[in-house]
């Protein structure tokens, strides 16, 4: 074969696996993202993290994109300009500027401002002289009845130009193969599944196909032309409107179920494949990597048996980027789904890591940031649909597109979502906002049988005194309890520990709190909570009995000072090895609790918790998992999904179905605890590594050993990184691995 040269053409590289071209559409997309961002990407950043069988497709591609754009820019923008920072791939630099020489040399150039690419003018290469295979012929589609205008865009596997059909006198959009005659087996079997999946599909947002052809070997299809942009484009703008990004998302979401319903999975769902008209409205597009289902909404393995991966890696679902992670189904659509409606809401895809294995680690092992933290206009309830669209395990995701579009409905009309239920209260609150004028007229009335304005009154007084005891409290925290620390033991060279502060604190309440019995109650509920959590027993136990006694003088055995130390020192007495007095003290917390307070109100539902654990260690497992199981139900009512309270409730119903041996369930608990732990608190929280080790000990139960080492392991990594080496947390992981390894490497054991 004679030696590639500057003046030779550069269609002898070698062909680019799926994988490789995927890669190029994923780095031309980023790349775009960021000159559009106003930043001025490095070519050499985006070559650096490729295999060299697929560095020299991307150049070529990254070539065209950045001349594009430095001559927006008015920068220097020549063949001279490339080589020099390229020499290794001047051949590549010479192809691609002879290909845009053709172009000027025998028809010009014209520009326009509206969106859609490069609106270079196509033209016939000059007779005889080499050509490039993605240009060859890409022009000359008058024999099959096209007129081509311009150049609408391009990627690692296609080329899309605008187009006149002659015989109807309509604009159109032509997709060639991008390789042309070159185009390898695989690229021309995505091409034809294409059209023959989008030929089946009839709906008015799936943009229809009107003509299969190939013209000198080269396959083409014609489809609508869709005169607008790629949501892509759009997504700063969509960010200022959450309203109007759930109802595109609902549109597109039943398109997709239509796809669905007859057989067809998108499986590479992303804000470029959704084209905006001029209308505002969405039309889904580019079905080159559908797949068939089956009845069930089944598909195969998302590896092919090469092992290459389909999709765009910010945009994949879990399953799609392994086997281990089992098939792709209708699920995996939803997944995507929830990618564009975070896209849209967070101005970002969900994940992008710096090179193409980072970005599948995060898809496999991370929750992307909870949109709200990066747009404060995002609603709860929006960010909650979303969250669930994009669930690890497929099974958690909503059952079907439908489904989501249906919930997203719920959402625009203002009525609880599927997606979190709430409570008659809730739900009773959400009635109101939207039916404005009759719930006036109704609470004017319930008002009016009340008694009106002395209700108001009792109110008021009641959070007043609530107020002014609460400010007593922090008064005496601050003055007595950290102020005297600071003051005398630290002035003494003492490092004071949280111990000696409580006992200080203790020793002084009576003479300070002298006449404010409400005040004294609570600080001394507080500091018996504190002892309490300490492990010391004794101190803890004489806070909160002095502290029962205190507040029913003073408020009455309805306080919630009474009520709330009463439940702690239940809690205490379980603890010391007094359960049945623990169960019945506890017992008659919860009734007075339940008249008092309510059976939603946060300490009604504490009391219950306590109870719950009381039940657990006396063995009685069945009450234990009635109550705790009714008390995370209460909390959804009340709380947030990731609401401290609730997650508590949902650790405790795992940690009891655990010691039961209900795995399944367990599991599931031990899953969604570690993900809500990780939006609502962060990957620094320590509560990140009680639910890694709690992941472990669930996979360890059911036998899955490796699973449960890998969980060991990063409890361990993260305790050390969030805490420090020499923290106790850190200490008790690292041994608990430890002992992991050590039993499982013993003779008969599992070794991980």
């Amino acid at each position: 074969m004679e030696p590639r040269g500057p003046d030779r053409p550069t269609f002898g590289e070698p062909p680019v696996s799926v994988t490789g071209l995927m890669q190029v559409d994923a780095a031309c997309d980023r790349f775009e993202e960021d000159c559009r961002a106003g930043r001025s990407p490095d070519l050499a950043e985006y070559l650096a993290g490729v295999p060299e069988d697929v560095r020299a497709r991307l150049l070529r591609e990254l070539l065209g994109l950045d001349r594009e754009y430095r001559h927006h820019r008015g920068e220097r923008a020549d063949a001279a300009f490339y080589r020099e920072r390229f020499p290794e791939h001047a051949d590549v630099v010479d192809s691609v500027f002879r290909s845009l020489t053709l172009a000027t040399d025998r028809g010009g150039s014209s520009r326009s401002d509206e969106p859609g690419g490069d609106t270079r003018r196509i033209v016939p290469p000059a007779k005889g002289r080499p050509d490039e295979p993605e240009e060859r012929g890409s022009d000359d589609l008058g024999p099959a009845g096209y007129e081509v205008i311009r150049l609408l865009g391009r990627g690692g596997m296609g080329v899309v130009y605008e187009a006149r059909q002659v015989a109807l006198d309509r604009l159109v959009a032509i997709k060639l193969v991008r390789s042309g005659s070159f185009a390898g087996e695989s690229e021309v079997v995505r091409f034809r599944n294409e059209a023959e999946a989008v030929a089946q599909l009839d709906h008015p947002h799936i943009v229809p196909i009107h003509e299969v052809g190939s013209h000198r070997g080269r396959p083409f299809f014609s489809m609508k032309r869709i005169a607008g942009s790629s949501l892509d484009r759009k997504l700063a703008e969509y960010a200022e409107d959450p309203r109007g990004s759930a109802r595109l998302v609902a549109i597109v979401a039943s398109a997709i179920h239509h796809a669905h319903q007859r057989g067809i999975l998108h499986r590479d769902l992303k804000p470029a494949n959704i084209l905006i008209d001029e209308a505002g409205d969405p039309h889904v597009t580019d079905f080159g990597l559908a797949k068939r289902i089956d009845g069930d909404g089944q598909g195969d393995s998302e590896l092919t048996h090469s092992g290459m991966l389909v999709g765009t890696p910010s945009y994949m679902a879990p399953e799609q980027t392994t086997r281990s992670l089992g098939a792709v189904s209708t699920a995996t659509d939803v997944y995507g789904l929830g990618t564009i409606l975070y896209a849209m809401l967070a101005g970002r895809a969900p994940f992008t890591g710096t090179t193409l294995v980072e970005t599948l680690d995060l898809v496999r092992t991370q929750y992307p940031e909870p949109p709200s933290r990066l747009n404060p206009r995002v609603p709860r309830d929006l960010e909650v649909i979303c969250r669930k669209c994009l669930e690890k395990e497929p099974a958690r995701r909503y059952p079907s597109a439908q489904a989501l579009a249906d919930d997203l409905g719920r959402w625009l009309r203002g009525e609880p979502i599927e997606a979190r239920p709430v409570g008659p209260v809730v739900r009773g609150l959400m009635w109101c906002r939207r039916n404005k004028l009759v719930a006036a007229a109704a609470v004017l009335a319930l008002a009016s049988l009340l008694g009106g304005l002395a209700g108001v009154t009792w109110k008021w007084r009641e959070a007043e005194r609530e107020r002014a005891r609460s400010e007593g409290v922090v008064a005496f925290l601050t003055r007595r309890l950290f102020g005297r620390a600071d003051d005398e033991l630290i002035d003494r060279g003492k490092d004071p520990s949280v111990r000696q502060m409580l006992d200080d604190a203790a020793a002084t309440l009576g003479g300070w709190l002298d006449g404010q019995p409400d005040v004294e109650a609570q600080v001394r509920e507080t500091i018996g909570g504190a002892y309490l959590s300490l492990g010391q027993y004794q101190p803890a136990e004489v806070q909160l009995k002095r502290a029962i006694e205190l507040a029913e003088r003073s408020g009455g055995p309805s306080d919630r000072v009474v009520l709330r130390a009463r439940g702690m020192l239940g809690t205490l007495l379980d603890r010391t090895d007094r359960g049945g007095e623990s169960e019945e003290l506890l017992r008659r917390d919860l009734a007075d609790c339940r008249l008092a307070l309510g059976p939603l109100d946060p300490v009604t539902l504490d009391v219950a918790e306590r109870l719950g654990e009381v039940l657990r260690h006396l063995g009685r497992l069945d009450e234990a998992e009635a109550l705790l199981r009714r008390n995370l139900a209460d909390r959804e009512r009340v709380f947030k999904p990731d609401h401290p309270e609730t997650l508590r409730s949902v650790y405790l119903l795992g940690r009891l179905l655990l010691e039961r041996s209900q795995l399944g369930e367990a599991k599931d608990l031990a899953y969604r605890y570690a993900h809500d732990i990780q939006c609502a608190r962060g990957m620094n929280h320590p509560d990140r590594i009680v639910a890694l080790t709690n992941q472990g000990d669930v996979a360890r139960a059911a036998g899955r050993h490796d699973e449960a080492l890998v969980y060991y392991r990063q409890a361990a990594v993260e305790a050390g990184r969030i805490l420090g080496a020499e923290h106790p947390a850190t200490r008790s992981a690292q041994a608990n691995l430890a002992a992991f390894v050590s039993i499982s490497a013993e003779p008969g054991g599992k070794r991980p």
